[in-house]
């Protein structure tokens, strides 16, 4: 079974799971689907990790966050760090590959654009 912590935040407890090899592939089909959506907020409100994958890592709905401030998540954030550091690994992985695919096509771009230029 997996290990789970509980963490109270405004009135509310939230349990924190250990994510299983299936929802970690689950997450990853997710992330890697063509136009899958980004809400920002969702994304950059807790550093480190989007509000999707913590609700994943707590199976509670996205919306059970909307009440909480930053300080409220952070301990919620802080516990699925300490039961997940394998996702967390992952998740920096993927976030570097992205910044060094950004940076290679913006490196491009600007090749073609400037010998268009001349």
């Amino acid at each position: 079974m997996p290990k789970t912590f509980q963490v109270n935040a405004n009135n509310k407890t939230f349990t924190v799971h250990d994510m299983t090899i299936a929802e970690l592939r689950i997450w990853w089909d997710g992330i890697a689907a063509p136009g899958s959506p980004c809400d920002i907020a969702s994304e950059y409100a807790v550093p480190g990790i989007s509000l999707d994958d913590l609700a994943m890592l707590c199976h509670c709905e996205l919306a059970d966050f909307d009440d909480l401030t930053a300080s409220e998540l952070a301990p919620i954030a802080e516990a699925a760090r300490e039961l997940n550091p394998h996702f967390f690994r992952l998740r920096e992985s993927v976030a570097e590959a992205s910044a060094r695919v950004l940076q290679l096509l913006t490196e491009t771009y600007t090749a073609i654009a400037q010998g268009e230029a001349q």
